[in-house]
Parts: structure tokens; C-alpha cells; sequence
């Protein structure tokens, strides 16, 4: 009965191997090159906000699935190039990586709270000096880790996104 125990210890821990092979760290690290910069802004970001982060991530071109732009998997990332070439604003390709390094460095998961804000304005009623009151309603994520990548406005909130993804 005493070698029992020690044999479930030996038999758990050849689990855990097994497990971890599927997990990030094994086998040499792949970074496409497209992805570099925006491995070391992240990295750079995370330090800013007092977190030593060394990516360890692989990061490629692939197909992510359908309804996907990218993808986090166990450590791997995909990213559909189709996709990534079309982005017209660096911003796009930042929200892009961030996000998905957010899931798979930071553990993160979606976060699809979205924030409205409405202001009334002055709308034209053909005559000089007098307006009819409009309002206008603006929405956007709170989180750069919102499922839906077109609610987020990295330019105009940049710095509440990175507060909110290292906090």
C-alpha cells in the first residue's frame, strides 16, 4: 500500500508533462515577422503598467476559424492574413494582436460591456437662430478584449483600454 502513493505521484506528474506539451513552451518559439513590432509593444506596454511579460506565444498566419480574425488556442495564435492585409489603421492590427495576446498571455476572457454616452446637439430647422434639440448616442467597448472587435475604439480610448487589458 505504501508504493501506492508514490506510484500515483509518478503517474500524476507524466499527466502533467503530457498536458503542458500541449501548452505554450515546447518546441522552438514561431513568431512571423509581421507580428514582431506589435510582440514588443505589447511587451513594452505590460512593462509600463508594472508587468514583466516575455511573450510566449506562437503567432502566425492561418485560418482561425469561420467569424474569426484571430484566434488564441493553448498559446498559439492565429491570425487570418486575408483579414490582417486588409486593415487600413495600425490601430486595427494593434486591438487585433493585443487582444489575442490578452487571451493567451493574460489568461483573459471576452468582456462585452459597452459604454454609451449621448449628448444633445443643436439640429438645423431651416430657420436662422432656432434649432430642434437632437440627440446623438455614441457606444463603444470597455474592454479591447470585447468579442466584437468593431465596438472597440482603440485611437479615441487607447489609454483606458491599456489601463483596463494590465490591470
Amino acid at each position: 500500500m505504501k508504493g501506492q502513493g508514490g506510484r500515483m505521484k509518478n503517474l500524476f506528474l507524466v499527466g502533467m508533462v503530457f498536458l503542458g506539451a500541449c501548452g505554450k513552451g515546447v518546441g522552438p518559439q514561431v513568431i512571423d515577422p509581421a507580428f514582431v513590432p506589435y510582440v514588443k509593444m505589447f511587451e513594452e506596454e505590460a512593462l509600463k503598467h508594472g508587468k514583466a511579460i516575455k511573450v510566449q506565444s506562437n503567432i502566425v498566419f492561418g485560418d482561425p476559424g469561420k467569424g474569426h480574425n484571430g484566434y488564441c488556442y493553448w498559446g498559439n495564435v492565429t491570425i487570418d492574413k486575408t483579414q490582417w492585409d486588409s486593415y487600413g489603421r495600425e490601430a486595427e492590427k494593434i486591438t487585433l494582436i493585443f487582444h489575442e495576446l490578452g487571451h493567451c498571455e493574460l489568461g483573459r476572457l471576452h468582456d462585452d460591456e459597452i459604454l454609451t454616452e449621448s449628448k444633445t446637439l443643436c439640429g438645423y430647422t431651416g430657420i436662422v437662430g432656432e434649432c430642434r434639440p437632437e440627440i446623438h448616442s455614441t457606444s463603444w467597448a470597455v474592454s479591447i478584449m470585447h468579442s466584437d472587435m468593431g465596438n472597440v475604439k482603440y485611437i479615441e480610448h487607447t489609454q483606458a483600454y491599456l489601463d483596463e487589458l494590465f490591470k
